[in-house]
């Protein structure tokens, strides 16, 4: 294999990406994949590297899913999806993604940061059926229209947006990509910088908008334009700088039991060595490759009243790793200790009953660290979890 990849990485130029797949039934040991992936830089230093020979190395590549959001700690990631059903070309398989859901995603997983690898299969004969190409004409004229909300721009800086939609950012300027626009009108919630004009991207109509204060809280209203997409209509902002959002916006919303899940993919990811691994068809994803004990993981939270919450928490533990122990603390407040046990395997995840806790009123962050670092990795951190306690 080595000598394969040498002839493609040094007679053919400078090389971007290379995307493994398949071996899932081997682990990264197996594989030999640290030594191969060494070896791959050293002839294309440049070199990007996927997730797909069970090393994280420069991105993720989630299939035929989208995360929830973007993914911790700013970690790269495309969603990779058939347009159908199917790889390649299959005959049978009518099962087609309409272009406004297929346009959704796009504009779903742009406004996480990621990057949209959708699969198209041409015939034998080298052709694509028609049913792809009508889609792909149809997202095409979306794009030409609305394309400035999508390319070259960054991740979503809310957390919280009070519309159906998604929104996206390039330097100074903010989309807000309505799928429906609201009977009560368009509104943002949370923007702390100020806004200079508002237009409809498609067609260039500007729109008339309003600041307002209402305790304490930042609202834009914008005015309906007068054409709307059935996909997406987007919204143009330009501000006074690059936006930003008041942290309230940021705390993660309950349950309507009160209870709040505080899951790997909404963490914050603070450290060199910690990373997140998304594993997005059972849901099987943590925070992991936690072997340094002064990396951490931070969630944020916006009470109205002090309450008392049972803490559980989610991880699992291959055999040899347990014992680390671990904190979650209220920052400048109280805090639950334990003690990492083993599982069955990596994505084996236990649920433990750490005790209780009180969570002040007002904006508090809840944070998970390393105590004791036991082996060479800590634990899989898949989800705090915070059960109001009557």
């Amino acid at each position: 294999m080595k000598g394969e990849l040498r002839d493609l990485l040094t007679n053919y130029g400078p090389i971007g990406i290379l995307w493994w797949d398949g071996g899932w039934e081997h682990s990264a040991e197996e594989l030999h994949s640290a030594e191969v992936n060494s070896y791959l830089r050293s002839l294309q230093p440049a070199i990007i590297i996927n997730d797909r020979n069970k090393l994280p190395e420069d991105y993720s590549t989630p299939e035929q899913n989208i995360p929830a959001s973007a993914l911790p700690g700013g970690r790269l990631w495309e969603t990779c999806m058939t347009i159908n059903d199917t790889w390649g070309y299959a005959k049978n398989d009518t099962n087609w993604k309409s272009a406004e859901d297929l346009t959704r995603k796009l504009i779903d997983i742009a406004s996480k940061g990621g990057n949209f690898l959708l699969n198209v299969g041409p015939t034998d004969q080298g052709v694509f059926p028609q049913a792809i190409l009508e889609r792909l004409a149809r997202m095409g004229d979306w794009m030409k229209a609305n394309g400035a909300s999508i390319y070259s721009t960054t991740q979503c800086p809310f957390r919280n947006l009070p519309f159906d939609g998604r929104c996206t950012v390039n330097g100074s300027t903010l989309y807000l990509e309505v799928f429906r626009w609201p009977a009560t009108g368009l509104k943002l919630r949370d923007l702390e910088t100020a806004v200079e004009g508002a237009r409809a991207l498609d067609g260039g109509e500007k729109l008339g908008f309003a600041v307002e204060s209402m305790g304490g809280v930042t609202q834009v209203d914008i005015s309906k334009p007068r054409k709307l997409d059935p996909i997406a209509t987007i919204v143009e902002l330009d501000l006074a700088g690059p936006p930003q959002v008041a942290a309230t916006n940021l705390a993660v919303l309950p349950e309507a039991s009160g209870a709040y899940n505080l899951d790997a993919g909404l963490a914050e990811v603070h450290g060199k060595t910690i990373q997140y691994d998304w594993q997005g068809v059972r849901r099987e994803d943590f925070v992991g490759s936690w072997s340094d004990a002064s990396d951490f993981v931070t969630w944020t939270l916006n009470l109205p009243a002090a309450k008392k919450f049972q803490v559980e928490i989610s991880y699992a533990c291959p055999p040899g790793n347990e014992g680390s122990a671990f904190t979650v603390r209220v920052e400048g407040g109280a805090s639950l200790s334990g003690v990492a046990q083993a599982t069955k395997g990596e994505r084996d995840f236990r649920t433990d009953s750490l005790g209780e806790l009180t969570v002040p009123a007002g904006l508090h962050r809840v944070v998970v660290r390393v105590a004791k670092l036991a082996h060479a990795q800590a634990m899989n951190l898949h989800r705090l979890r915070l059960v109001p306690v009557p």
